[in-house]
């Protein structure tokens, strides 16, 4: 990676976002120390490590490690002849083997969430007799321990023996009467004394220490606590003495371990940095993509993580930073497309996307997770490569056209086939028709050699080579024209339109330049970005209507599920009320036949005698049966098998014909259908639907008839069959009733006349069984004509 890329795409400063997520300055100097891999097999175990760390954190929590400090330099010490460590020293190191075995064990219990950490965990080293020894030679306050040697532990009894007995001499001089109860026992240079009175010195003879600040008290050593005094030094110079051999024998032994020690160091000091790393991915709530050897870049709903972290700072914007949240977006760039051209107005977010697609790869390739959505994809890359050189860069200046091109030189040498390069406002700085011309031989190169390539331009020479290069694609930062601002939205598939003059005016130029500009512009129009602009608005009106399309799609399959849920659930039931109905019917018949059994036993058994008894009881009988019959019916009525509706095909039972409901009336079972020309108020539990019309069986029809008006002799309202065979004259009489219902007529003639009575039975019963018959009327209204018989339809 060349080193002005990582400092352009701010990856530095990314670490140091990183770093403060660590507990301790180990953790931090690890983070701080992170370098883009290039092994795939690397970056997965890295990835999978933070994931692990990540669960664990989530599930268990973590040993702190706050309090880890950096001993580097405190060994190096231990290594220097003649110099030994200090107390606190040691309880640096003995902090250090002490949460190393914490944090040992913590991941061990957790073995099979984190089985890769503990792989790495148990390469720390016991360092157990070291631990030991600083345990039992050092205070917890930074002292030396009576237990660090027996010697010491004697010459400090002896110290304090002897400091008592010189203690009890003094006191007893200050018993005397000469003294005051004022006079004290204190220490002078590791000697004891007493003060007293300047002016009452004679009466001790002693040795004089010095005297107070006012020269009022004077500090005299007796002379009959001098020889103890003497030997008091003695005992305090050998005791010390003695510590600093143990901290010299000490010293040596962690010198000794001094490499089991950096093992240490270096171990925590990778813990932490993935505790930093796990901690970071719950902050920007990010995730692990999916590696692959395919040559691809696939962000989902991707963040720049920089402005990510500025945004959760400060509190996901306060009244007094005002930050605004960040706009995800969605980036692919792959073999088939391998040039990404990026434009639009500026402060559109061009180059904020540029960085996110670098700065998502670098992390990815650092081990770090990137706040993406779940199925990003991305492939490695030998080089990462950027010339970013606009105000939101670290080291922003007025950079010359040849400056940049000097780095263009070292990218384009560096380039390979495995390489992302990213290029800000690339053929700037020139004219812009030799600019761009530069531009277009740049990416053409960039493409053969095979590699993935992202710029941002606001050439429209450019715009088009997205459009006609066959290896290249369009992206556009998203302006609100409504508004008159961008959204920071990234659309893919078309190039944006610069809006300068929008720009100039939300940033406070003068209205009348605006107005001139806007004038400038109006005599150009017709021109390359003027196009480009009606091309990018028609392209959002159809992405809105194609949204709205799919909206509406996807409102229809939920409801065509629903409802073939809700029929597949009604034909259930269906089924399961017929066999009950079956089982009904069959108990029901089986009672009816018992007791008509009863009532004709009886009969026979009675006789003439129980005639009445049996009649009354097989009554009775037929009563309960029938009851029953209309039960079932009345909740056939009631329960549809499956919702009747407008417009729906349906069969007619009664009439055994099909139409189409025309209407349905609310609160009531009623409904209206058309059969032919004909419409019918009929009730819903007649209809069967379509879906459910019953299989034909062989030698089965069900009526199909259509009514013709065709025929005006048919229209009549009266038909005479006299001299007609039944089979003939039936025919003729649906066919009369038929052409009568379509004239609109209410009643017919029918002349059949006396005879021997079988053709006037006939068509009587026939008329009972038509479903368009209201009523029939033997020989007229007045009932005197046998021969003719009146139907009311």
């Amino acid at each position: 990676m060349i080193e002005n890329s990582l400092r352009v795409l701010e990856y530095y400063r990314l670490l140091n976002i990183l770093s403060h997520y660590a507990a301790s300055p180990l953790g931090r100097s690890n983070c701080l120390s992170l370098k883009p891999l290039q092994e795939l097999e690397s970056i997965e175990t890295e990835q999978r490590l933070v994931s692990e760390m990540k669960e664990l954190l989530l599930t268990k929590g973590f040993i702190p490690l706050s309090s880890l400090l950096d001993l580097r330099p405190i060994l190096r010490k231990a290594d220097k002849k003649g110099i030994f460590l200090e107390p606190k020293e040691f309880l640096s190191i003995h902090n250090l083997v002490r949460i190393s075995h914490q944090v040992k064990n913590w991941i061990r219990e957790a073995g099979d969430l984190c089985p890769s950490l503990r792989d790495i965990v148990e390469n720390i080293p016991a360092c157990d007799i070291l631990s030991k020894e600083i345990g039992k030679s050092i205070t917890e306050d930074g002292g030396v321990s009576d237990r660090a040697s027996p010697l010491l532990s004697s010459l400090r009894s002896q110290r304090i023996t002897q400091r008592r007995v010189i203690e009890k001499k003094l006191n007893d001089i200050l018993s005397s009467p000469e003294f005051s109860d004022n006079n004290l026992i204190s220490v002078r240079d590791g000697r004891y004394v007493i003060s007293i009175r300047t002016d009452k010195k004679g009466f001790i003879k002693g040795i004089v220490h010095g005297y107070s600040g006012t020269h009022s008290t004077c500090f005299i050593e007796p002379l009959a606590v001098v020889e103890e005094n003497n030997y008091l030094v003695e005992l305090t110079d050998r005791e010390k003495e003695e510590e600093k051999k143990v901290l010299k024998r000490l010293t040596d032994l962690v010198s000794d371990f001094s490499s089991e020690l950096l093992s240490c160091l270096e171990i925590m000091g990778r813990v932490d940095g993935l505790f930093a790393r796990a901690e970071f991915s719950k902050a920007i709530k990010g995730i692990s993509p999916i590696l692959t050897s395919k040559k691809i870049i696939y962000f989902l709903d991707a963040l720049n993580p920089i402005l990510l972290s500025l945004y959760l700072e400060s509190g996901k914007g306060d009244k007094a930073g005002n930050v605004e949240p960040v706009v995800p977006i969605e980036i692919r760039i792959d073999e088939q497309k391998n040039i990404l051209i990026i434009s639009g107005p500026n402060r559109g977010g061009k180059t904020v996307a540029l960085k996110t697609i670098g700065l998502l790869t670098l992390m990815t390739q650092a081990g770090m997770h990137i706040p993406a959505k779940e199925g990003s994809i991305l492939s490695i890359f030998n080089n990462i490569l950027a010339e970013i050189g606009d105000d939101q860069d670290i080291s922003a200046g007025l950079s010359t056209f040849s400056a940049r091109l000097e780095h263009l030189k070292e990218i384009i040498d560096q380039t390979g086939e495995n390489s992302l390069v990213i290029l800000d406002e690339l053929g700037t700085g020139t004219d812009p028709d030799e600019g761009t011309s530069l531009a277009m031989a740049i990416l053409d190169y960039f493409s053969q050699k095979g590699s993935l390539s992202a710029i941002s331009t606001h050439y429209q020479r450019l715009k088009r080579y997205g459009l006609i290069n066959k290896k290249a694609q369009n992206a556009s930062v998203e302006f609100d024209y409504e508004k008159g601002q961008p959204t920071f939205r990234l659309l893919t598939g078309m190039p944006g339109v610069s809006h300068a003059i929008e720009i100039a005016q939300d940033l406070g130029i003068k209205g009348e330049i605006i107005d001139k500009a806007s004038t400038y512009l109006g005599k150009e129009k017709g021109r390359p970005d003027s196009v480009m602009e009606d091309l990018a608005r028609m392209m959002e009106e159809i992405k809105v209507e194609k949204e709205e399309v799919t909206l509406a799609r996807e409102e229809y399959e939920l409801s065509k599920k629903r409802l073939e849920e809700e029929r597949e659930k009604l034909v259930e039931q269906l089924n399961e009320m017929l066999v009950e109905k079956e089982h009904k019917a069959e108990r029901l018949l089986a009672e009816a036949r018992r007791e008509f059994g009863e009532a004709i036993g009886y009969l026979k058994e009675k006789g003439a005698t129980g005639q009445f008894e049996a009649t009354q009881r097989y009554t009775r009988a037929k009563h309960d049966l029938m009851d029953a019959i209309v039960g079932i019916k009345e909740q056939n009525k009631s329960t549809n098998r499956v919702p009747i509706t407008i417009g729906q095909r349906v069969f007619h039972k009664k009439s055994e014909k099909r139409g189409w409901v025309v209407g349905i009336d609310k609160g009531s079972s009623n409904a209206q259908i058309m059969i032919g020309n004909v419409k019918l108020t009929v009730d819903l539990s007649e209809l069967i639907p379509e879906p459910e019309l019953p299989a034909q069986k062989n030698g089965d029809k069900i009526s199909e008839k259509q009514w013709s008006v065709s025929t005006p002799a048919m229209a009549k309202k009266e038909l005479n069959l006299v001299g007609y065979t039944v089979a003939d004259a039936l025919p003729l009489v649906d066919r009369m009733i038929d052409q009568a219902l379509v004239h609109g007529y209410n009643r017919v003639k029918i002349i059949h006349g006396m005879g021997s009575g079988t053709l006037k039975k006939a068509i009587r019963e026939h008329l009972k069984e038509n479903y368009y018959v209201k009523d029939f009327i033997p020989g007229g209204r007045d009932g005197g004509n046998d021969g003719i018989t009146v139907v009311e339809l």
